[in-house]
């Protein structure tokens, strides 16, 4: 997906120049931002290492009594994802 009115969040390049991509939040899919293409792989990367590392986190059913239940929610959508 790409926009020409808005910025790559990264390094500020203009939608008018380059293509930009549209990449939601891992953690809030109702949010999302814009990275051209030299970046928005970067990105994903990060989202899939963060949404792995909150999936591991809270692997033990001691931990995830802490979580709410949208974050359990979340925490259980992104086990199946990553087939854990």
């Amino acid at each position: 997906m790409f926009e020409d009115s808005n910025m790559c969040l990264f390094c500020n390049a203009s939608g008018k120049d380059v293509q930009l991509y549209k990449v939601y939040q891992w953690d809030k899919p109702d949010r999302y931002s814009w990275y051209c293409k030299d970046h928005y792989r970067q990105v994903e990367k990060h989202h899939d290492e963060q949404a792995r590392a909150f999936v591991k986190g809270f692997e033990s059913e001691q931990a995830r009594a802490y979580l709410s239940p949208k974050q359990l929610e979340l925490w259980e959508k992104m086990k199946k994802k990553y087939d854990y």
